[in-house]
C-alpha cells in the first residue's frame, strides 16, 4: 500500500459510533492488519476500539486480514468486532468470502461462513472514514468555484492567492484539478495549470475523475500527468481503465490506454499481461502499430 499525502499527517477521521481517531492511528491500524501484526492490532485496539472497524477508502482491517490470509488475525478481529454480512471489498465488490475462496484460504472462509451464521457476531458497520480537512474558508470557497465552473471568481482568487491551485487536499484528497477534468472544463484546468497545479502521481479515483472524459484524459496526459500513476493500491491507471473495458463506451479505454503507453508507462504489474491482452481485444490492430504498443 502506498501511504496518500491525506493519510501522513495527524488530522481528526471520524470512526463508527461518532468516535475520533487519526488519519495516522486509522494507517497504522490498516498496516498492521495488512502484514498480519495481531500484537500491534491488539495494542492499537487498546488505545482506541474503534479501530476494529476503521475504514479508509472502503477498506477495513478485517478485509485487509482476509486478502492476505491471516486467520488468527482474521478470528481476532471478527470475535472482537463482528462481520458485516453486507461489506463489498474495493475496488472489485466481492464478499469477504468470495476472496479467502478465491485465494485459497480454506480455513479463514469455513470461519467466515461459521461467524456469519451466528446471529451474535453478525452487525451492520456501514461506511465510516470521514477526514477533517481544516481548510480555511477562502480555500473552501476556491473549492466551491472551481467545483462550479466560476472562471472569473476563480481567476481573481488565484490573482491574490496562487498557492489554492496547489491545494492536495481538495475534492477529497483528489487534488485541485479533479471536478474540472471530470466535467471536462478545460478552460479552468488551463487556469489551474498555469498557476501551478498539477494531476497528483498519486489518488484513490483517478479514473472517475482524472479519466471520467476522454478530452480531459487526452489533455492532462499531453499536460504532464504522470501516465504511471496509481492508487494507494498500487493499481495502475491502465490496469483501472483496462477493467473499464467492457463496461462502459469502448471509446475512453482503448484510446487512454494507448496514450498512456505511447507515453512511456511502466507496465511493472503482475497485471500486465492482462492489460494489453485487453487492449488488443477492443482496439483494432491497425491502431496498436499506430499507437507504438506492438
Amino acid at each position: 500500500m502506498i501511504q496518500p499525502n491525506e493519510m501522513k499527517t495527524p488530522r481528526p477521521m471520524h470512526l463508527h459510533h461518532g468516535v475520533i481517531a487519526t488519519t495516522t492511528d486509522v494507517w497504522n491500524m490498516l498496516t498492521a492488519s495488512r502484514d498480519g501484526d495481531l500484537r500491534r492490532v491488539q495494542a492499537l485496539a487498546a488505545q482506541c476500539p474503534a479501530l476494529l472497524t476503521c475504514q479508509y477508502d472502503y477498506t477495513c482491517p478485517l478485509h485487509l486480514a482476509v486478502r492476505e490470509g491471516h486467520l488468527e488475525l482474521v478470528r481476532y478481529l471478527v470475535e472482537q468486532a463482528g462481520i458485516d454480512p453486507n461489506y463489498q471489498m474495493h475496488p472489485f465488490l466481492e464478499s469477504l468470502l468470495t476472496c479467502a475462496e478465491d485465494r485459497g484460504y480454506a480455513e479463514i472462509a469455513a470461519f467466515l461462513r461459521a461467524s456469519s451464521a451466528n446471529p451474535q457476531l453478525v452487525r451492520a458497520w456501514g461506511d465510516t472514514g470521514k477526514i477533517d480537512r481544516s481548510q480555511d474558508a477562502t480555500a473552501q470557497r476556491f473549492q466551491q468555484m472551481v467545483g462550479q465552473g466560476n472562471y472569473a471568481e476563480v481567476e481573481t482568487m488565484l490573482q491574490e492567492r496562487p498557492e489554492l491551485a496547489r491545494d492536495e487536499d481538495a475534492f477529497w484528497g483528489e487534488g485541485i484539478l479533479a471536478m474540472p477534468a471530470k466535467d471536462g472544463n478545460q478552460a479552468m484546468m488551463e487556469l489551474l495549470l498555469r498557476s501551478g497545479a498539477r494531476a497528483p502521481d498519486v489518488a484513490k479515483w483517478a479514473k472517475e475523475y482524472y479519466f471520467k472524459n476522454y478530452d480531459s484524459a487526452v489533455f492532462l496526459l499531453e499536460n504532464g500527468m504522470n501516465p504511471n500513476h496509481m492508487n494507494w493500491r498500487h493499481v495502475t491507471l491502465l490496469h483501472d481503465l483496462a477493467g473499464r473495458v467492457r463496461k462502459v463506451t469502448p471509446r475512453l479505454p482503448p484510446i487512454c490506454c494507448k496514450r498512456a503507453l505511447s507515453r512511456g508507462v511502466q507496465n511493472e504489474t503482475r497485471f500486465s499481461d492482462s492489460l494489453l491482452i485487453l487492449i488488443c481485444l477492443v482496439v483494432p490492430p491497425a491502431d496498436h502499430c499506430s499507437a507504438g504498443a506492438e
